[in-house]
């Protein structure tokens, strides 16, 4: 059991990593928490209204940009490209720790 709990944090660490590195890199800016808190809202909706993970995440970042304006944040690729990244990292890290859970 302690094998397969350091085999899944040996894989979460570099996508907590990139996360960190991320937000990071956007704390800075203005209004980026904000932004933070509802794109995980969107990604909550999105598990539940969708099955599979491109609806769920086409869902997300069309909200997101939605969002973004509301709240002043200026969107542009490169910010797209970051909450992407986001994406695909807080749900990679929601499979490795959901399956420690389902195996540990």
């Amino acid at each position: 059991m302690a094998l397969s709990m350091l085999a899944g944090l040996v894989v979460c660490v570099p996508l907590v990593i990139e996360l960190v590195t991320t937000v990071r890199d956007y704390v800075r800016a203005k209004n980026w928490a904000p932004l933070m808190r509802i794109v995980t809202e969107l990604m909550a909706d999105a598990e539940r209204l969708y099955t599979d993970g491109a609806s769920r995440k086409e869902y997300v970042m069309s909200q997101a940009k939605t969002a973004a304006q509301l709240v002043n944040y200026e969107w542009n690729d490169d910010v797209e490209s970051k909450i992407s990244a986001m994406i695909d990292a807080l749900c990679d890290m929601a499979k490795v720790v959901n399956a420690e859970v389902h195996h540990g």
